[in-house]
């Protein structure tokens, strides 16, 4: 059949064109944004922990700065006594005390689900703060993954945990180690075993 011309010019026409994609492409990131939003379960403050497991936050901690400086400047109950992150350990401490009044704490457990969430900081300056109180407290680091206290408190790892638990004739006085603060031992994890 022989090619007709169309009766009716056909132009492109730019700026609807350009119209059309930018209101399609505002309504489907609307859409993925608010799909997001809503298939997002993550728990990201005080409030929210509170409304999902039904028990009160004891405390809120800040992120401490310091790796670059070296591992002891995460100490900052020690370090900086009157700084705002050891007013919020201190205030943890007492929520913790408060937490259980019938009767009195004996052990404190810290961890968390993942690494680097600061278990060994928090664990850290805890015992500081506990110790400074008037407690006396023994910080055993149980890490075996990756222990970090002594690098905190800067003390040798040559005897610890794991010493304690493979020989009978190693006594815990002899291997926890004396720190500056009073009334505070710490507990190495020691050598590691292989496997």
């Amino acid at each position: 059949e022989p090619a007709v011309a169309p009766s009716t010019p056909i132009s492109p026409r730019p700026l609807l064109n350009a119209l059309l994609a930018a209101v399609l492409g505002l309504l489907i990131a609307a859409g993925v944004a608010v799909a997001s939003e809503y298939l997002d379960d993550a728990i990201t403050d005080a409030d929210e922990v509170q409304k999902v497991v039904g028990l009160s936050t004891l405390g809120t901690i800040a992120h401490i700065k310091g790796r670059a400086r070296g591992e002891i400047y995460r100490l900052a109950a020690l370090l900086y006594p009157r700084s705002g992150v050891t007013e919020a350990y201190r205030a943890l401490r007492t929520n913790i005390e408060l937490a259980s009044v019938d009767a009195p704490i004996r052990t404190l457990l810290v961890t968390s689900s993942v690494p680097g969430e600061g278990k060994t900081v928090t664990a850290a300056n805890l015992a500081v703060v506990f110790a400074q109180a008037g407690r006396r407290v023994i910080l055993v680091d149980a890490d075996l993954r990756k222990p970090g206290v002594h690098l905190i408190f800067d003390l040798p790892n040559a005897y610890g945990l794991t010493s304690l638990l493979g020989s009978e004739n190693v006594s815990l006085d002899a291997i926890a180690h004396s720190t500056e603060q009073a009334n505070l031992r710490v507990l190495t994890t020691g050598p590691l075993a292989p496997n």
